[in-house]
């Protein structure tokens, strides 16, 4: 049998005892066991005065400690979203590192083709370049 089974039947028989113990002292008139009962009676009634002023600071305090744990939670929920902007942001921010790169090689690239494409269609001539370089010549002169 399972174990709780066990203590569920275990429980309903003591039950069933204690209360046929209560109906034999009510039709008696008086309690068996009187002195012990009496003395256990007040070992309880000190044990439970002993939790009540144990447990007086965690009743008073429970307020705090709601709130505390409150503001607690918020903080951490906050401190998520924070950190999953801040993942959200690196990212951006790393492609648009790669973009700019991207953006300047080809801009670079693209701009020598066009030194490059403007010298070849400005380019001098062999005979004006003869020409150029007598006239420099005879300047100097």
């Amino acid at each position: 049998m399972q174990p709780a089974l066990i203590s569920l039947i275990v429980s309903a028989g003591l039950l069933a005892l204690i209360v046929q113990l209560f109906n034999k002292e009510r039709t008696r008139g008086t309690r068996f066991l009187e002195d012990k009962r009496t003395r256990f009676d007040a070992a309880i009634e000190r044990l439970y005065k002993v939790c009540e002023r144990l447990s007086q600071p965690f009743r008073r305090d429970i307020m705090r400690h709601s709130l505390h744990y409150f503001f607690h939670q918020v903080l951490r929920s906050f401190k998520q979203f924070l950190r999953a902007v801040d993942t959200r942001l690196d990212a951006l921010l790393r492609t648009n590192k790669a973009l700019a790169r991207k953006v300047t090689k080809e801009q670079s690239s693209s701009h020598l083709k066009e030194v490059a494409v403007h010298k070849a269609e400005s380019a001098l001539s062999p005979e004006e370049q003869k020409k150029q370089k007598e006239r420099a010549i005879g300047t100097r002169l």
